[in-house]
């Protein structure tokens, strides 16, 4: 895992020029990446009960917008939401469900490499701002939490390009490749457990450590103009 992810690094930074996007070209583009698993155990506590858990999490970039301050290098600013969904049931009598929406707002770096014609191999380096909130819920009726994030991320992806037309680019991306995160978390607890706790973590990440991340794989585009 480790050289598969020192040769993708290395490879996102010795990009050579190659003309396919001209200097001063506007890009506007989007992406949507989905992904959701389940699984089941048992308890070890009791053998006759089990665990289910299942998570729904979907990314939806709701804008890029750049220029190519030379050829295949683009700057611009970037905007996305993430909304996770998780549930948790522990038979017969225990669910828990927890709910967090995420934005982010920042500024990015992409780097296109030609691979053939009308195909092209990318990586793109983001800086944002992190806010978002969420809740969740044990035993519907029982207890609830509010939850507020705010913090700030950088991350690395990468994908594949194809030209449909001159002016439309789709393409297949791998978000979340690399990242560093700082994010501050407030949580407010409801009746019975009226409180409020405050945690700061900081954590580096990867969808490579995901046994699913071929499911974390995003679809979307690009309008050249």
């Amino acid at each position: 895992m480790l050289k598969i992810t020192t040769a993708i690094i290395a490879t996102l930074f010795v990009l050579q020029a190659n003309a396919q996007i001209k200097k001063g070209s506007i890009l506007i583009g989007g992406q949507v990446a989905a992904n959701s698993n389940k699984s089941n155990s048992l308890s070890q506590s009791t053998p006759t009960s089990y665990i289910q858990s299942k998570i729904e999490k979907a990314s939806v970039f709701g804008l890029n917008i750049g220029t190519a301050i030379k050829e295949n290098k683009v700057i611009g600013l970037s905007f996305s939401n993430i909304s996770d969904k998780e549930t948790r049931e522990n038979s017969p009598n225990y669910i828990y469900t927890e709910k967090i929406n995420q934005n982010q707002i920042g500024l990015f770096y992409r780097q296109y490499k030609k691979l053939a014609k009308d195909f092209y191999f990318f990586g793109q380096a983001d800086i944002a701002a992190v806010f978002g909130k969420g809740s969740s819920i044990s035993n519907p009726g029982s207890s609830t939490r509010s939850t507020k994030q705010s913090g700030s991320k950088v991350f690395v992806s990468t994908g594949i390009g194809y030209a449909v037309l001159k002016k439309l680019h789709v393409e297949i991306t791998l978000p979340n490749l690399l990242g560093l995160q700082s994010i501050n978390t407030k949580q407010t607890d409801g009746p019975p457990n009226i409180g409020t706790k405050e945690d700061r973590n900081f954590s580096f990440y990867s969808s490579l450590t995901n046994s699913n991340a071929l499911g974390n794989l995003g679809v979307g585009f690009r309008l050249i103009f």
